[in-house]
């Protein structure tokens, strides 16, 4: 058995391997934006309606084999992008992944594309994500603070975390409460 200290003669050398992993991924990236793209014009066009379908992630699960959340996921991101020309840029060049798209088109707008955007290209997805999740945080604890001081009683969070399941469950399904240290 040969170790990774001593590979066999014939071979790939790990440096081409590794940039042709990279290569790959930035046109699969490029080729998930146009997916979108496409997503996007079916639903605007509502070409689910030609299959008796109730939307477009219900056609893409029957016709594409996603499934549901993932389905609805695209949609939504597809969606999304509509409003948001750096991060589109970005991923359609293959520069973006989706799943920083994915985690940017939750909180980004107009106000702050351009610094989300920075910080994503400058990091990883998990960092991008769990950006976003802390930032989910936030806004609830202050949402729900603003609601005790007012005397209004606070509703649970709701959210669409479909990636993360510890954060789902802690807070799709449970109040998130200021004093909670994660």
């Amino acid at each position: 058995m040969k170790s990774a200290a001593n590979p066999s003669p014939d071979l790939v050398p790990i440096d081409e391997l590794d940039q042709a992993i990279v290569d790959l991924s930035a046109r699969i990236n490029a080729a998930t934006y146009e997916l979108l793209v496409l997503i996007r014009e079916f639903e605007d066009r509502a070409g689910y309606l030609k299959w008796g379908l109730k939307d477009t992630a219900e056609w893409l699960s029957y016709r594409c084999d996603f499934g549901r959340s993932a389905a609805y996921e695209k949609v939504r991101v597809a969606r999304a992008l509509r409003t948001l020309p750096a991060i589109s840029e970005s991923f359609s060049t293959g520069e973006l992944s989706y799943s920083k798209a994915r985690a940017l088109t939750r909180v980004a707008g107009s106000h702050n594309e351009q610094e989300l955007l920075d910080f994503a290209v400058r990091t990883t997805a998990v960092r991008v994500e769990e950006r976003w999740i802390r930032r989910e945080m936030t806004t609830s604890w202050k949402r729900q603070s603003s609601q005790a001081k007012a005397g209004r009683r606070s509703k649970p969070m709701r959210s669409s975390i479909s990636s993360t399941a510890i954060f789902q469950t802690a807070i799709a399904k449970s109040r998130v409460h200021p004093t909670i240290t994660w």
